[in-house]
C-alpha cells in the first residue's frame, strides 16, 4: 500500500533531455536514421561546452563581470580560436 500517494518514475524520465538527445528522438520519431557514432560524439561535444562554458560564468561572477548568455560564450570561442 503506497501512504503517500506519489508514483515514481525511472530517473532518465526526471531529468531534463539535452539538446542533442531531443534532437534523436525528432529524427527517430520522424523515421529518419542515425549515425550512433556520430551522435555519441556530438553528445561529447555538448557535454564538454556546457562545462567549459558553466567554469567560464563562474570565473565572470567572481570578478564581477557580464556573464554572456551561451550563444554570446560560444561566439567568443569561436572568435577566439580564428
Amino acid at each position: 500500500m503506497n501512504l503517500n500517494n506519489t508514483t515514481t518514475k525511472p530517473l532518465n524520465q526526471n531529468r531534463m533531455k539535452t539538446a542533442v538527445e531531443l534532437f534523436k528522438l525528432r529524427l527517430i520519431q520522424r523515421g529518419i536514421g542515425f549515425n550512433q557514432k556520430d551522435f555519441e560524439e556530438a553528445k561529447e561535444m555538448e557535454s564538454k561546452q556546457a562545462q567549459e562554458y558553466a567554469e567560464f560564468a563562474i570565473r565572470c561572477d567572481r570578478e564581477d563581470m557580464k556573464i554572456l548568455d551561451f550563444d554570446g560564450y560560444m561566439n567568443l570561442e569561436t572568435f577566439k580560436s580564428e
